[in-house]
């Protein structure tokens, strides 16, 4: 008996009648291209908050406010009048003008301020400084290299150029830069008493950029006609207030060594605490915030009432100078002399109250 083998025909994946599935490319990759630039964008500002922590109480909050209440005093600490130009960004500040620069004014601030900050936590010797009084900083949290750090800086300085120059407060930002730079890679940090001077120095160009930004920008940066030139500038009187805060900056800035010493020491850097000795630092801080205290209402010829506004604040942080001495307890004072040296700031304000 014989078999006959037939064979099957064989079938393959082409020949299958499968239904074909329809690719919707479009709203799935937009999709993933959003979230994915929305967690790069988060994520760079989460490194950018590491970098600014330490100084943003210290540096963006207090000048911020030092431009937004200088600016509500146009009749003493700028130039803007009734005569301005009849365009929009160049307008007699008006308090509803002013408080809608809030955002530009504090762009100003935190941005140069990344800047100075990038520069300042990239050396080695801030890295071993850090590692007793800044563990969190995003270097030694390993987020990001020395060299990393470096290359940053490559993009964030010509894109906070631009903004200067948008805003009307290039002058100040390219003082910043060259500071920064006379600061952190010429070694000025380290320096007694030079410290002191650049960051007192710093502060006025802060502040200074921080009011031409609050009344709108600089006309002598801007593309307005020379006749409307230092229409929107610091007057006189204005560029006499902020040489006096770079003055209380300058004596009293010395309080944030206070509570850094153990890193300090670490790296070598000369502050008064060390270089003189804790207990002048101490004293030289206590006088000197009595001392402006009282010359800054003198200056501005305010009552009794107007006095103790500043002279409680002034008071606490006196006592706790000489009182308290730890590094916790230091941190707590010098986050009073914060307050209280931003309280310097109302004054003009309740000149013209």
């Amino acid at each position: 008996m014989s078999f006959t083998v037939t064979r099957l025909p064989v079938i393959t994946v082409e020949k299958l009648a499968l239904p074909t599935l329809k690719r919707q490319p479009s709203a799935i990759t937009i999709t993933s291209m959003l979230l994915y630039l929305l967690k790069a964008i988060l994520s760079f500002i989460s490194l950018a908050w590491g970098f600014l922590e330490s100084d943003f109480i210290t540096f963006a909050v207090p000048n911020t406010t030092f431009g937004i209440l200088s600016a509500l005093t146009p009749s003493l600490l700028t130039n803007a009048s009734s005569s301005s130009p009849s365009s929009t960004f160049l307008q007699p500040a008006s308090p509803t003008h002013i408080l809608q620069r809030l955002p530009f004014v504090l762009a100003f601030n935190i941005s140069n301020l990344l800047v100075f900050d990038l520069a300042n936590q990239r050396t080695e010797r801030s890295v071993a400084e850090d590692v007793l009084n800044k563990p969190w900083r995003p270097i030694l949290q390993g987020r990001i290299t020395r060299d990393q750090t470096r290359r940053l800086m490559l993009a964030v300085i010509p894109a906070v150029m631009l903004l200067n120059h948008l805003l009307g407060a290039w002058a100040q930002g390219t003082g910043i830069l060259v500071l920064c730079w006379v600061y952190n890679d010429q070694g000025g940090g380290d320096e007694a008493v030079v410290r002191e001077m650049v960051i007192a120095v710093a502060y006025g160009m802060f502040n200074s950029g921080s009011l031409v930004v609050a009344i709108g920008g600089d006309s002598n940066t801007s593309t307005t006609s020379s006749s409307n030139k230092g229409s929107h500038a610091p007057s006189e009187l204005g560029w006499m207030w902020v040489a006096i805060v770079s003055g209380v900056i300058f004596t009293t800035m010395q309080v944030q060594d206070l509570k850094d010493q153990a890193g300090d020491r670490a790296r070598g850097r000369k502050t008064i605490c060390l270089h003189m000795g804790e207990g002048f630092s101490r004293t030289t801080i206590a006088f000197f915030v009595c001392f402006w205290s009282c010359a800054c209402a003198y200056f501005w010829a305010l009552g009794p009432l107007a006095f103790l506004f500043v002279a409680v604040t002034a008071a606490v942080v006196v006592m706790r100078v000489l009182v308290v001495r730890s590094p916790k307890g230091d941190a707590c004072t010098w986050r009073l002399w914060c307050c209280w040296h931003a309280s310097l700031y109302v004054l003009p304000v309740l000149v013209t109250s």
